[in-house]
C-alpha cells in the first residue's frame, strides 16, 4: 500500500512539475526550437499567391544566429532569434525587397520580451497549447506586445500574434510545415500575415526549399 501511496504521490508531483512551466521557461524552449537549428538552406519569400517570389539563402548556427542573404543586389542581414542585436536600426522595421516582412519580423525577439499576465492554455485545430503574453519593454520596433503560443508536448514555437502600440493586432506569424532536412526535424514554411482594422491584408511565405552540403 505504502508503495503504491509513493508511486501515485511520484506520478502526481510530475504531473505538476510539467505544468508548472514559467513564462520565461517556455520563452527558451520556444527560442530554442528556433535557434538550435543547423546548416546552410536555399529558401524563398513568397508572396500571396506567387505574384512576387524572393530567393534567399540562410545559415543557421546553433547559437541562434541567422544571416539571410539576397541577390541582385547582393545584400547580407545578419539577425539573431529573439534579439534585435546586430541588426541596423535604420532597416530594423524596413520591408524586405517588396515581400511585407522585416528584420523585425525575422528576429522573432518578441520571445525575449517579458511576460504580461499568467500563462492560458488554449486549443487551435485539436492541438493544445500554452500562451504567453509579452509586452514590448523598450520603444524600439512597431509592435508593443504579442501573443506567444507554444505547443504544450514538444514546446516548440507555434505562432505569434503581435500587436501594435494601440493593442490592434498587426502580423501574425505562423509554423505552416514542419519537415525533417537531414536530421533536424525544423519549420519549413511559415505564413507571416498583415492586419489592418481586424482584417487580414496580406501574406507572406518564408519557404525553405532545400539544404545545401
Amino acid at each position: 500500500m505504502r508503495q503504491r501511496l509513493a508511486i501515485g504521490l511520484l506520478s502526481l508531483l510530475l504531473a505538476t512539475a510539467l505544468r508548472a512551466q514559467t513564462p520565461e521557461q517556455l520563452l527558451t524552449h520556444a527560442r530554442h526550437s528556433i535557434g538550435s537549428m543547423n546548416g546552410t538552406f536555399e529558401g524563398w519569400m513568397i508572396v500571396g499567391n506567387g505574384q512576387t517570389k524572393v530567393p534567399f539563402l540562410v545559415t543557421a548556427k546553433r547559437d541562434g544566429t541567422f544571416t539571410y542573404k539576397f541577390f541582385d543586389p547582393a545584400e547580407s542581414l545578419p539577425i539573431r532569434v529573439g534579439t534585435p542585436a546586430g541588426i541596423d536600426p535604420e532597416k530594423f522595421s524596413r520591408v524586405i525587397r517588396n515581400t511585407g516582412v522585416t528584420p523585425e519580423d525575422l528576429s522573432l525577439w518578441q520571445l525575449s520580451w517579458p511576460s504580461a499576465r499568467p500563462i492560458e492554455d488554449k486549443m487551435s485545430n485539436g492541438l493544445k497549447f500554452h500562451v504567453v503574453t509579452v509586452a514590448n519593454p523598450s520603444d524600439k520596433g512597431v509592435y508593443g506586445a504579442a501573443e506567444i503560443w507554444i505547443h504544450q508536448k514538444s514546446l516548440a514555437l507555434f505562432r505569434i500574434d503581435a500587436f501594435d502600440r494601440s493593442g490592434k493586432l498587426a502580423r501574425k506569424m505562423e509554423v505552416q510545415k514542419i519537415r525533417n532536412f537531414g536530421e533536424q526535424r525544423i519549420a519549413e514554411q511559415m505564413r507571416l500575415s498583415t492586419f489592418s482594422g481586424g482584417k487580414k491584408t496580406a501574406s507572406t511565405y518564408v519557404q525553405l526549399v532545400n539544404q545545401r552540403n
